[in-house]
């Protein structure tokens, strides 16, 4: 019979994702509250909840990895 005193939700798993993220060396963006945007990301993206890819930081950081592509693509 399964245990019913404890168990997982989606809330929790995707917390200790971010967990493990940040131990990785990753910046954790969590907003101050769970349903809430945070500000600065909600800022980059203009307020378009349904832009998931931050373009200037991509911009940023291909720049950075690939040495050579700002002078090929400007």
């Amino acid at each position: 019979m399964p245990n019913t005193n404890s168990f997982t939700n989606a809330q929790d798993v995707e917390l200790e994702a971010i967990d493990a993220l940040v131990s990785l060396g990753y910046k954790d963006y969590r907003s101050e509250s769970y349903k809430d945007p945070n500000d600065i990301i909600d800022a980059e993206r203009d307020n378009d909840h349904k832009q998931v890819i931050l373009r200037q930081r991509l911009r940023d950081a291909l720049e950075r990895n690939t040495p050579g592509l700002k002078d090929t693509i400007y």
